[in-house]
């Protein structure tokens, strides 16, 4: 289903580690920083591929030219002079952006996530 969208980068997406109400990796364009994102049931109504601001990449499909457009470093763990942190995933989303690349995740590819629980995508 991944490659079906036929873009550069295509996630699948899955329950936030930190979440007990079924927010998402999957953060829409438009969001403050990587904050929020979308809720489990949410995605799943939608069907079809739909562009994100950015999305954690444990489940990902990347193109390998978009690692030769972004350049190294592809993933950094950062921490912003706020304060605040960015994960690597979504540092790469980042640099994506400020490449002109589009980043898509697919609502009918949900994962299990590992943290201290598993995480059911449903």
């Amino acid at each position: 289903r991944l490659r079906e969208a036929d873009v550069n980068v295509a996630f699948g997406w899955y329950v936030r580690g930190t979440s007990d109400d079924g927010l998402t990796n999957a953060i829409p364009l438009g969001a403050d920083g990587f904050r929020g994102g979308y809720r489990a049931g949410e995605l799943a109504a939608m069907g079809e591929p739909l562009e994100v601001k950015g999305c954690g990449m444990g489940c990902a499909l990347v193109r390998a030219e978009v690692f030769e457009r972004v350049g190294k470093p592809w993933f950094l763990f950062r921490e912003n002079a706020n304060g605040t942190e960015l994960s690597e995933d979504f540092f790469f989303c980042e640099r994506c952006a400020e490449n002109g690349i589009g980043l898509y995740v697919h609502p009918l590819v949900g994962c299990g996530h590992v943290h201290d629980r598993v995480l059911e995508a449903r």
